[in-house]
C-alpha cells in the first residue's frame, strides 16, 4: 500500500497561498504564511477523515462538511461571514483538479518498476472521495489495483480496517 498526498503528490503551491488567492477573489484577505499554518493546525486537530455510522448515500455530504469546517480555521471565519461559502466551493473544486497538483519526480517510474515486478498496489490515504478521480488525472490509476479513501470506509489510517478493506479489494475478495 501507498499513502497519496504527501507521497505521491503534493499540492502544486502552498495551501496558505492558495487559499489566500482565492479568498482575495471573494473579498477576504488572508496572509498567506499565517493561513498555511492555521490549515496544518486544524489537521492535526481534525477528527478522522471517515465516517462510520454515516450511510454511503450522506459521505460525500460529510465530507464537505469536514473539509469546511477545517478551512473555516484557516480562514478563522465565521461560515456566515460574506464570501467564505464561494471562496469554500472554489477551493472544492480546485482541490479537486489534478492541475492543482505535482506529481513526485519519481511517483510513476516507481509504480511501473512495482507493477512490472507484479505486485499488487493500493493506494490507501486519509482523503475524501476526490481521490479517485485525481489519481485517474494525474495517470496513477491505471498502475495501481485499488484505491481507498478513508472517507469511502469507516475508518481512517492508522485503523487496520482501512488496510484490511484494501486487502480485500486487491485480492478481488
Amino acid at each position: 500500500t501507498l499513502d497519496a498526498a504527501g507521497t505521491l503528490f503534493v499540492p502544486r503551491e502552498a495551501v496558505g497561498v492558495t487559499y489566500a488567492r482565492v479568498a482575495a477573489r471573494h473579498g477576504i484577505v488572508l496572509d498567506p504564511v499565517a493561513t498555511g499554518d492555521r490549515f496544518r493546525s486544524a489537521m492535526r486537530a481534525a477528527p478522522p477523515l471517515a465516517f462510520p455510522g454515516v450511510a454511503p448515500d450522506r459521505r460525500r455530504e460529510a465530507e464537505r462538511a469536514w473539509w469546511r469546517a477545517v478551512v473555516r480555521e484557516a480562514f478563522q471565519a465565521d461560515v456566515r461571514q460574506l464570501g467564505f461559502e464561494a471562496s469554500f466551493d472554489a477551493l472544492w473544486v480546485h482541490f479537486a483538479r489534478p492541475e492543482a497538483w505535482t506529481l513526485d519526480e519519481d511517483a510513476l517510474d516507481t509504480l511501473r518498476a512495482l507493477r512490472a515486478a507484479r505486485l499488487r498496489l493500493a493506494i490507501v490515504s486519509n482523503f475524501d472521495r476526490r481521490l479517485v478521480e485525481l489519481l485517474a488525472g494525474l495517470g496513477i490509476t491505471p498502475l495501481v489495483d485499488a484505491v481507498v479513501p478513508s472517507a469511502a470506509h469507516d475508518a481512517a489510517k492508522p485503523d487496520p480496517r482501512l488496510f484490511q478493506a484494501a486487502a480485500r479489494l486487491v485480492a478481488g475478495v
